[in-house]
């Protein structure tokens, strides 16, 4: 019985001497060490646009020379840049309202950030750089100019979709 007794005694001795050996063995410092943080960060290929009240209402009755249609911001963060490419539904060479029931037409004019928009087949380049955004991107309003005026459509809604695209380099 003392054999036993006393092996289970050499059993716990070995075991805690061992356990103090684990503990003090992984606090023993080493001449160098390493850690390796790191994350990634996803690319970021963005437009978002905020329209200006009121746009799907416009009296096209009017002369209308200068009319804020959207903003759009532009966001990324590839550094080789980006293409932002404006698309009419309507339009082959500007943009165009249709009327939804007698397909009458008014064209319009459109400015992207100060610069004219004329589109080839419906659509337009109307960013072109090399290089990222800023973080909270560049803001760049669409304006619209159209003469109501010199011309007599008949009642009917009228409207036209432009869709902007943004691509990488």
């Amino acid at each position: 019985m003392n054999k036993k007794s006393l092996s289970k005694a050499s059993l716990k001795q070995a075991l805690v001497g061992c356990g103090l050996t684990l503990l003090t063995g992984s606090l023993v410092a080493a001449p160098t060490g390493n850690v390796t943080p790191g994350g990634n960060i996803p690319g970021i290929l963005d437009v978002t646009l905020t329209d200006d009240a009121g746009i799907a209402a416009l009296d096209l009755t009017i002369n209308e020379p200068n009319r804020l249609i959207t903003t759009v911001n532009e966001r990324t963060n590839n550094k080789n840049g980006y293409t932002v490419t404006l698309t009419s539904l309507n339009g082959i060479t500007s943009g165009v309202f249709l009327g939804a029931v007698d397909a009458e037409t008014l064209p319009y004019s459109m400015t992207y950030n100060g610069v004219a928009v004329t589109l080839v087949a419906g659509s337009a380049t109307v960013t072109d750089v090399n290089a990222k955004t800023l973080g909270a991107g560049v803001d760049k309003p669409l304006r619209i100019a159209y003469d109501g005026t010199s011309v007599f459509l008949a009642p009917d809604a009228y409207a036209d979709t432009l869709t902007f695209t943004i691509a990488a380099k």
